[in-house]
């Protein structure tokens, strides 16, 4: 057996979270800026130093898509993302968890970041998707857990 060993300096580590309403619809958001520019993804960002990965996705929904829209974040994770994109190429590691949507209207809290927020049937998704992001969402509906 091969030992396997990972350099974590210049690693950054992240939370997503896949936000489903009750009619198996998914919320993206349109990024705008340097990483994936034009590219549609869940809500999510970094986990501060410190900071559980629980209470870090519940921060970035509301970061990002406003106090007003209540989800629940669901212990469950429904992947793991392993990337490095343009411009910084810093290696990020990302957990993604499910959360439900439960009321309020998800607002564009990040305009510097975000374009828009949209609700998409699985299997009418936007074409361009933030790297891994189909992958994630095939799993999930094929009940995998998966790294992509």
């Amino acid at each position: 057996m091969t030992a396997v060993s990972i350099k974590l300096n210049h690693m950054a580590f992240a939370v997503d979270v896949a936000i489903f309403n009750s009619s198996g619809q998914i919320l993206l958001g349109k990024r705008i800026g340097s990483a994936g520019d034009g590219t549609w993804c869940f809500p999510g960002g970094h986990i501060l130093d410190d900071e559980e990965i629980l209470v870090a996705a519940r921060r970035e929904v509301e970061e990002e898509v406003g106090k007003g829209i209540q989800v629940n974040i669901l212990n469950q994770i429904i992947a793991i993302r392993d990337n490095s994109l343009a411009p910084q190429f810093v290696r990020h590691i990302t957990i993604i968890v499910k959360g439900e949507y439960v009321a309020g209207e998800p607002i564009v809290n990040e305009p510097d970041k975000c374009e828009k927020w949209s609700w998409f049937d699985l299997d009418k998704l936007p074409v361009s998707l933030f790297p891994g992001t189909a992958d994630i969402l095939s799993n999930f509906i094929h009940q995998k857990i998966a790294i992509v």
